[in-house]
């Protein structure tokens, strides 16, 4: 899983933070390559850096991909504005500079510094909703219903990992035989984004030497020493007397304040920075391994599990940390990721490991006798807070009350198959299912969308993401023959297979950093100050055919029952779905406003995915098909 559809910033006025400003000793991290004697980045070196496609296959690319999306007229204007540029002076000079970019950064990657700046730093937005994606889990096998031990095993689980990542002993990751970049693993564990007006930053310290946690219990947040060798009733005693603290007085509320408007975050945080109280919490907060969440909320229905791993009450998150596990009094738990610096595929492995790991072992570590060393008690954080702080703090809370209150979600867990009946149906899982959201969006809007799937580009060193655009002529065939009673679930099932095998090919090309999402962008941004814009930049489908109404991820895990993340436009619906064994599950968010709200929307999937099925399973079985 990459961001899905990221929220591109303007850039204009965005700056880093020079370092006076710094709150703590270290500067953000450079990219750079380690050690390759070292387990983890032994392929690190070697990996290929981010090529610079050729013009004239970015601009074919484009142009197939904005077909289904255009009028007679806008077609054709859309048709001469890419020949124009691909013929000018000024795409090769574009091109010229792109490779020069890339030429300098020949360590890294030419795309790295922009993309971050742009889809994360430098959007100021609340990252609640925007920007944070969540896990929720299935129940556990080692507990018994008891959320302290649920939320001591996490926390033991997550220190194991940590432990691989600290010495350098993670297996490097995977895509088939493919090593992928694992630049981002630096970020998992003690780490933060620190809010910084214009722009933000991430801020990493030492793993080996901060081995203490932040719980929060009430909004009020407790440092907690811990270490590997620690029981889980260890662990467990731990957090109890976090609970108990938490219980008397009154509760806390500093965390909503990272649920805020970036710029107005950074102003809090720089006059929280002055007082050495206020300062010592925050870095208490931004070197601690990860966050763990003790939620007074009983969750029950599936939306509400959802929905409170991706927002929560906004007190009782720090919603800056890459890391946050959730459990509920009642015992559901989750996950939530900070996104700005790293994709879903670092937090995905590491949950699943530690999910995992704890089915396996759960049961055993919880009957496993302690250290019998003494434990140190958990200091709660304290804040001295003035009017500026306490004005912020209503502030943030009205916000996020309007932002959570804006948005509506649904989820669909689809059981009567999963990966296994599909590849049954000789068609793609990911692009059957990418085809029955084509399917659905257009029987609600008669019209197809700009849609973006996310993929990854890790097999290339500092890679990020790359845009899998779902929406192409084969895909639009398919849905009006699935809308047309008078062609055949033979013919329909050929058109599905043809749309199957454009939407794979898409794929790998885009894996394989030859999409035309991140090529455009690179080339706009090459554009001096005062420079006429080319055309088919001013073109109108050229935003038109990346304002991703439909932003979509996959992952897959046996251990989650759902995961998602906000719509990235106003008309938009964001989907997260997870690809099992035996089941497809959806998460849909929209605006409560749209006018056709996620509830419409998993209505009419629910039917497409039906349909599509059943007329698979008819042309299959069928005597006479020519397939």
């Amino acid at each position: 899983m990459a961001y899905p559809g990221a929220k591109i910033a303007d850039g204009s006025g965005a700056r880093g933070p020079p370092e006076s400003d710094l709150v703590f000793a270290s500067k953000p991290q450079r990219w750079h390559i380690p050690e390759p004697a070292k387990k983890m980045w032994r392929y690190q070196e070697s990996l290929p850096r981010l090529p610079v496609p050729e013009l004239e296959h970015t601009l074919a690319m484009y142009l197939k991909s904005v077909q289904p999306l255009c009028d007679a007229q806008q077609w054709e204007k859309t048709r001469n504005a890419v020949a124009d540029f691909l013929t000018s002076p000024k795409s090769t000079e574009l091109q010229q500079r792109l490779q020069k970019r890339a030429a300098a950064k020949g360590n890294s990657s030419w795309l790295i510094d922009w993309w971050n700046e742009l889809s994360y730093f430098g959007y100021r937005e609340s990252v609640v909703v925007n920007v944070s994606y969540f896990y929720q889990f299935h129940s556990d096998n080692y507990s018994s219903g008891n959320p302290l031990i649920r939320a001591a095993g996490l926390v033991k689980a997550a220190l194991e990992f940590k432990e691989l990542v600290a010495t350098d002993r993670l297996e490097p990751e995977m895509s088939g035989k493919k090593p992928q970049d694992m630049s981002m693993y630096r970020y998992l564990f003690n780490a933060i984004r620190v809010p910084y007006e214009g722009k933000d930053f991430y801020e990493t310290f030492d793993m080996k030497s901060h081995n203490h946690i932040i719980v929060i219990r009430k909004g009020r947040m407790f440092s907690v020493e811990v270490s590997r060798k620690m029981s889980i009733a260890d662990v467990s005693a731990l957090l109890q007397s976090v609970v108990t603290q938490a219980n008397k007085g009154s509760k806390g509320d500093m965390g909503i304040l990272t649920s805020d408007h970036r710029d107005r975050w950074a102003a809090a945080y720089k006059e929280l920075s002055k007082d050495t109280v206020s300062e010592e919490s925050l870095r208490q907060i931004g070197s601690s391994s990860f966050v763990v969440c003790l939620d007074e909320e009983k969750v029950s229905t599936a939306v509400e599990k959802a929905r409170n791993c991706w927002h929560g009450n906004g007190t009782n998150r720090w919603f800056d940390k890459p890391l946050q596990f959730i459990v509920c009094d009642n015992n559901e738990a989750g996950f939530i990721g900070e996104h700005g610096i790293m994709d879903g595929q670092p937090t995905n492995r590491c949950v699943d490991w530690m999910l995992s790991y704890l089915a396996k072992s759960g049961q055993s570590l919880v009957s496993a006798k302690g250290t019998n060393a003494p434990l140190q008690t958990p200091v709660e954080l304290s804040w001295n807070v003035n009017n500026s702080i306490s004005q912020s703090i209503d502030k943030a809370h009205h916000a996020f009350a309007d932002l959570i209150d804006s948005q509506v979600m649904e989820v669909l867990d689809w059981t009567q198959f999963g990966k296994d009946g599909l590849k049954k149906l000789k068609v793609s899982p990911d692009a059957f299912v990418q085809m029955s959201l084509q399917l659905a969006y257009y029987r609600i809007h008669n019209k197809f969308p700009a849609t973006y799937e996310a993929c990854s580009t890790r097999s290339y060193l500092h890679g990020r993401t790359e845009t899998i655009r779902s929406c192409h002529t084969p895909g639009a065939d398919f849905c009006r023959a699935m809308n047309d009673s008078g062609v055949s679930a033979q013919q329909t099932y050929g058109l599905l297979q043809k749309a199957a095998a454009h939407q794979s090919a898409y794929a790998r090309k885009a894996t394989q950093a030859m999409g035309c999402d991140r090529h455009l962008l690179g080339l706009k941004l090459c554009l001096k100050s005062g420079e006429e814009v080319p055309e088919i930049f001013s073109d109108p489908m050229f935003s038109y055919s990346s304002s991703w109404v439909l932003s979509t991820s996959a992952l897959a895990s046996e251990h989650f029952a759902s995961w998602g993340f906000g719509e990235v436009v106003p008309n938009g619906y964001g989907v997260g779905y997870l690809v099992n064994k035996n089941n497809v599950a959806f998460t849909i968010s929209t605006l409560k406003t749209h006018s056709f709200p996620a509830a419409v929307f998993k209505k009419e999937l629910k039917q497409a995915i039906t349909e599509m099925y059943a007329m698979c399973q008819k042309a299959l079985s069928s005597p006479v098909a020519k397939l």
